[in-house]
């Protein structure tokens, strides 16, 4: 509160904001130590377009699992059971586990049997799994 020397006579009332900047600066400074700084999700590589000097890759090279509607799993066109899964993809993939693994699974499937699918291929020492969203032919 202030006061006035003027010819009126009374007292003046300002609002001193000092003190509200003060609590409004704090604040701030709380918010921002406790916000998560850094976000937690799954790594996600972003296709990138190709060289003009390289060539595509050739197509018999593609290790393709696929999941059919009564959760039978074949890898490429061999009907593999589902305990066998790892054993076939060590095989498949041997020592070059750098190698792109594509999962393709029914439409009309629960997704849980492709993220047992998946878990099973990372076991296995997969590092790439590709989703893709082809629909099986019947």
């Amino acid at each position: 509160m202030a006061f006035s020397t003027k010819s009126g006579g009374g007292a003046r009332a300002e609002i001193n904001v000092t003190p509200m900047i003060d609590i409004l600066m704090v604040l701030l400074i709380i918010f921002m130590v406790i916000s998560p700084s850094k976000q937690v999700g799954l790594p996600a590589l972003v296709p990138q377009p190709p060289d003009a000097a390289s060539k595509p890759p050739d197509p018999s090279q593609f290790i393709v699992l696929t999941v059919d509607a009564k959760r039978d799993v074949y890898l490429n066109t061999e009907l593999v059971p589902l305990v066998n899964l790892e054993k076939r993809l060590l095989a498949a993939f041997g020592e070059a586990s750098h190698g792109t693994l594509f999962v393709k699974g029914d439409k009309g499937l629960d997704f849980q049997i492709i993220a047992q699918v998946m878990d099973i291929a990372r076991g296995a020492g997969v590092q790439k799994i590709a989703l893709t969203s082809d629909e099986i032919a019947k």
